[in-house]
């Protein structure tokens, strides 16, 4: 379970890298004095912001650059003038949106009409004059299969189901192996916890419910700069997992360091014993000694035969008799 934050954190840091790398770009493009001169200066040779635009994505590989005038309403992107945006138009209804928002950007997924409709997350920022005053909207966009890939590549190298959600609990990311509905306040278990998830702040928390028969951990975090929630979750199961192999291989080594212990024992004892049963009764019987020593020398010799050592032993028992007598 300690796990868990741990790759929470790893997960955010690559986040850091791969998602807000175009909130800055886009933060950039929105302060850039190129663009916001051109546009209060009558967006005169469209061709200069045209190039303009063409080199953001080209060097920061995005699928869209644009700019889109509030004097004029007229959509520039990379390729040119894509059409003029309108307030009875459904497809235009974000950029009015965004023209009254309090925050600096927005973060949104919708076709791209400028990549035959391809589903594209856009940050759009917005654009203010030398006073403060709106004058557009910028920004980038990436493909939601891009982020997609990003995610499913978080969870194949973590082995985590990552996703986002927005703050009404909707999802507004995952992978292909999500296994939730389209809100957390909808899904089997995770519901439960929903309000609790979507009031923490940017500090990761951990969570725990249940789905089915099965117990999930979760760590979450708001990340402000795109305005979701990023949860992070693991099977309580596959987070025991480990250390139950760690505990069965550690079983494992141990009863082989027994087994190769108790046969170094044995093959350093048994032997030794057997010799000395043999010197015993061969080469110090019993009635050898009653007929052929006094009572003396047979205490003698059975002190000898404690004191003396078990590699000596070993010597007199396998030697010829004239070794030994050398020997002593």
């Amino acid at each position: 379970a300690h796990e868990l934050p741990l790759a929470g954190d790893n997960i955010y840091s690559e986040i850091q890298k791969d998602l807000l790398k175009p909130i800055y770009i886009s933060s950039v493009m929105a302060q850039d004095t190129f663009l916001r001169d051109w546009a209060l200066d009558g967006e005169k040779d469209i061709q200069r912001v045209t190039r303009y635009l063409q080199e953001v994505k080209a060097r920061y590989e995005t699928i869209t650059s644009f700019y889109i005038s509030e004097k004029t309403r007229t959509y520039y992107h990379a390729a040119g003038i894509l059409k003029t945006v309108r307030q009875d138009d459904p497809r235009d209804i974000w950029y009015f949106r965004v023209r009254l928002l309090q925050q600096p950007f927005e973060i949104n997924v919708d076709p791209d009409q400028a990549n035959r409709d391809t589903m594209t997350i856009f940050i759009n920022y917005r654009v203010l004059d030398y006073s403060g005053n709106y004058i557009g909207v910028t920004g980038v966009g990436l493909t939601a299969d891009t982020v997609r890939h990003l995610i499913e590549n978080y969870q194949d190298r973590f082995h985590r189901r990552v996703y986002f959600v927005d703050p009404t609990g909707r999802i507004a990311l995952r992978g292909k192996t999500s296994r939730l509905d389209d809100s957390i306040r909808e899904s089997e278990g995770i519901r439960a916890i929903a309000d609790k998830i979507l009031k923490t702040g940017p500090k990761a928390v951990t969570f725990e419910y249940q789905a089915g028969d099965k117990t999930i951990l979760l760590n979450t975090r708001f990340i402000p700069e795109l305005g979701w929630h990023l949860l992070v979750e693991q099977e309580v199961d596959a987070a025991l997992r480990p250390l139950r192999n760690a505990l069965f291989g550690n079983l494992a080594v141990s009863a082989g360091v027994q087994r190769i212990v108790a046969g170094r024992d044995a093959g350093r004892h048994h032997p030794v014993a057997d010799q000395t049963r043999q010197l015993h009764v061969g080469a110090f019987a019993p009635r050898q000694l009653d007929t052929g020593a006094g009572i003396g020398t047979a205490r003698t010799l059975q002190r000898i035969e404690v004191d003396v050592a078990p590699d000596r032993l070993r010597a007199d028992v396998v030697g010829d008799g004239g070794q030994r007598s050398r020997d002593h």
